[in-house]
């Protein structure tokens, strides 16, 4: 058996969703056989996610799913990852400006 040979994206801005943050990743199939893809797994040792999933991925063509990721050691770990650019500058504004107020 050969494994099927595989790009992996993703797609937008992660957003919000309740502990962890929503993302949404394409896999795209160059070769003519058709895959199934049965379960998502985030892959960093910070970002905890997986899911189950039942979906083909025929021949040439490519396909799009939302994994709900949750970032290990807490919301200063999320200001450290640069990939979400503002989501994070907001919410470190918003961090020090109740810090500030409980003064």
């Amino acid at each position: 058996m050969i494994a099927p040979r595989l790009s992996i994206a993703p797609l937008g801005i992660a957003k919000r969703d309740g502990e962890g943050w929503r993302t949404t990743w394409r896999v795209a199939n160059p070769d003519a056989d058709s895959f199934r893809i049965v379960t998502a797994v985030a892959p960093h040792s910070q970002f905890r996610g997986e899911t189950a999933l039942d979906r083909e991925v025929r021949g040439k063509a490519s396909t799009q799913f939302l994994l709900v990721v949750r970032i290990e050691g807490g919301a200063h770990t999320e200001a450290l990852t640069p990939r979400f650019g503002a989501v994070y500058r907001d919410l470190l504004a918003d961090f020090f400006a109740a810090a500030l107020a409980a003064d």
